[in-house]
Formats: C-alpha cells, structure tokens, sequence
C-alpha cells in the first residue's frame, strides 16, 4: 500500500521531468533549423546592406528572433510539464505569463519595426537635395519612432495617454521658448538690419503704397 501510493506521487513528476527533458531538445532542435534556414536565405545580409544596417551594428536579427521563438517554445514545455505534474497554482502562473509573451513581443517588435521605418526614412531623406536635410531627418526619425512607440505600449500594459500628454507639454514649451527666442533675436540683435532693410526698400514699398491708391481712386 506504502509502495503504491508513493508510486502514485512520483509517476505524474517523471512523467513531468520526462516531457521537460524532450520538451527541451525538440525546442532547441526547432531553433537550430530555423536559425539554419533563415541563415540561408541571407537575410542578415540584406537587411546589413540596407539604410537600416547601421542602426543594428554587430546585432543579429535573426538570433532575436530565433531566442524569442525557443523562449515561447520551452515556456509552452514547462506549462505540459507543471500540468502533468499537477501544480495547479504554478500551470496557472505559467499560463498567464504564456499569454502575456506574445503580446508583449509585438509590442518590442513595433518598436524594432519603428527604428527600422525611421532610419529608412532618414537615410532617403538626408539625401534630399534641399535645406536643413539632416536635420529634418532626425525630426522625421524621431517622429515616426514616437508613432510606433505610442502604439506598442499598451502591449507593455502603459497607458499611451501618459507619454501623449507629456509629449504635448514638451511641445507646447518648446514652441514658446522657440517664439520667445526668436522675438528677442528680432528685436535685440537684429533691429539694425530690419532697420536697414526697411530702408533700402523704402522707395519700392512707397511706390506700391501710391499704385495701389491710384488702383482704387480709379475704381471709384
């Protein structure tokens, strides 16, 4: 009766330690094909040729890849196993943080997809043949990365309308100090050469004056 019911408690924990240990090697075997595959299809290589291959630097996309899916894998093994092994409360743990991968995931993928977008763009738009290039560049970068970043935390969970709120509050000040900065400029240091301006142009501005009166005692 002793053996029996100790048999009882340790089969469902080897069957448990067995379906983890297969569980395993099929996850790393699925990785290591997968990586195999993508690999030969040069992916990494076509995505360092493109604009967006500085951003990475010596990363690996495709090992990212790669570990999120073998990650996914082996927390799909650990949830059979828990369940054979009947730890109710730990399978229901696990099964909440199996649920919540993937969408926390997407959400770091929309990110990465931003960067990838916004560098895309920049590097297009630096080239452009007209004023302040780069510098617009850097603004459509940024502003693009913000967009995506915006619609990838409610995967993390976090309210947008936090970071959307701020964000206007930075803009708002910026654009008064900006506005302020440029009044004081125009008015302190560069009253002389509105001055000088105005003047050189004094004789074509009254010359309009005097046609466009003429103009409308004609009409009259």
């Amino acid at each position: 009766m002793a053996v029996e019911t100790i048999v009882n408690h340790l089969y469902p924990i080897l069957i448990a330690i067995l379906v983890l240990v297969v569980g395993v090697i099929v996850a790393k075997i699925i990785r290591k094909v997968i990586k195999s595959i993508l690999k030969k299809a040069n992916i990494e290589k076509k995505i360092a040729d493109s604009p967006v291959g500085n951003t990475l630097g010596d990363y690996s996309p495709i090992k990212f890849f790669v570990n999120i899916l073998y990650v996914y894998l082996l927390l799909i093994v650990v949830l059979q196993a828990v369940s054979f092994a009947k730890l109710d409360m730990l399978s229901h743990f696990i099964t909440n943080i199996a649920n919540l991968f993937p969408i926390f995931i997407y959400g770091v993928i929309l990110i990465i997809v931003g960067l990838f977008v916004g560098e895309y763009v920049a590097y297009y738009t630096r080239r452009a043949p007209f004023l302040f290039a780069g510098l617009v560049a850097n603004i459509v970068k940024y502003i693009i990365l913000f967009f995506f970043l915006i619609m990838a935390l409610p995967h993390f969970m976090i309210d947008p309308s936090l970071i959307t709120d701020t964000f206007k509050i930075i803009l708002m000040a910026f654009a008064v100090a900006f506005a302020l900065g440029l009044g004081l400029a125009i008015g302190l240091g560069a009253k002389d050469t509105v001055a000088e301006i105005l003047k050189s142009k004094k004789e074509s501005i009254l010359k309009s004056v005097n046609s466009a009166e003429e103009k409308i005692k004609s009409k009259k």
